[in-house]
């Protein structure tokens, strides 16, 4: 099925099920039509190779969180900041 056929079935289906209903309703046509013209697959793999290149350096920090290295000594290795690795303990 093409895109924008999939992505009108999938707000239909949505509206039906109940699932964000009246914001789709006030909404339809603008959302429609910005999935259609933003989405493309290279940006898709792209953020979602970024999102896993964020998540190690996550997984990262916490290991040297709990070898008991400071906040700054874990900011200059992975790049995160202060508060992404102060909200690593939530």
């Amino acid at each position: 099925m093409p895109l924008e056929q999939a992505i009108k079935q999938a707000v239909v289906d949505c509206i039906d099920q109940n699932v964000l209903k009246a914001f789709l309703l006030k909404h339809e046509g603008e959302l429609v039509n910005m999935l259609v013209s933003e989405w493309n697959m290279e940006t898709a793999l792209e953020v979602r190779e970024e999102e896993g290149r964020m998540e190690e350096k996550r997984e990262i920090a916490k290991r040297m969180k709990a070898k008991g290295k400071s906040v700054e000594e874990i900011e200059e290795m992975t790049g995160l900041t202060v508060d992404e690795i102060l909200k690593l303990d939530r």
